[in-house]
This record gives structure tokens, C-alpha cells and sequence, in this order.
């Protein structure tokens, strides 16, 4: 089954900056249910495919390397002189540290009492006719 055009234009927001929210957002998805939304469509296989397929083109259109990228971060982490700022080589230094994977992105879920209490709460707030 292919992906819904709700899907599809979230991946091509998606490509863009990298940021699920505003994809999200941008795609049509409710502002308020975006992050998780998007934490939902970037669980999904065939989003993910697209997203790799998207990322794969993009790379091959601009000739772009992942080599290049890292390259690229090291000099400006390292930079210093007239032409550069404080900021812009904390920021590449943060992304050079994701790219090694020592910055993980977490979310955290409180499954604290059973999966029935947590329904019958969930009931409670759902609005009856």
C-alpha cells in the first residue's frame, strides 16, 4: 500500500530541515498532536523507506557525501579569527557529537499502574453523548 499524500508531503517537509514537528505541521497534522504524530509516521516502514529514498536522491543531486558533511562540521568547529563566532562552532561541534551518536533524542513514557487503570482514565476523559 503506498503512502497516504499526507504521508508523502510529510516526507517532503520532512527533507527539508529534518525537524518531524514541523513537518508535521507543515504537512497538515494537527499543531497540537504534531510531535507525536510525527514520532508515529517516522515509526512507520513506508515512511521511512521514503525518507531514506528522498535523503538518497538528495545526496546524489547535490553530489554531497556523508564525508563531505563531517569534513565540512570539523572546520568550522575548529575555526577561529575575524570570521567566525562562538556559536557556529558550539553548533557544529553538537552536530558533529549526533553524527557520532553521543547525543540520543529521548522521550520518556510513564507506564506506571496496570494497562487497566490506564484505560479506565483514558474512558474518564473521553466526552460522552
Amino acid at each position: 500500500m503506498p503512502l497516504t499524500p499526507k504521508q508523502e508531503r510529510f516526507v517532503a517537509e520532512y527533507l527539508i530541515d529534518l525537524n518531524a514537528t514541523q513537518a508535521a505541521i507543515r504537512a497538515g497534522y494537527s499543531a497540537k498532536t504534531a510531535s507525536q504524530g510525527a514520532a508515529q509516521l517516522l515509526a512507520n516502514i513506508k515512511v521511512q523507506a521514503a525518507v531514506a529514498e528522498g535523503r538518497a536522491k538528495l545526496a546524489e543531486k547535490t553530489e554531497l557525501t556523508q564525508q563531505m558533511v563531517i569534513v565540512g562540521l570539523l572546520k568550522e568547529a575548529n575555526r577561529e579569527g575575524d570570521n567566525t563566532t562562538h556559536g557556529a562552532r558550539v553548533s557544529a561541534w553538537g552536530w558533529l557529537g549526533k553524527t557520532m551518536g553521543m547525543f540520543v533524542d529521548r522521550s520518556e513514557v510513564d507506564l506506571r499502574g496496570s494497562i487497566a487503570d490506564r484505560l479506565a482514565r483514558a474512558r474518564k476523559r473521553v466526552p460522552t453523548k
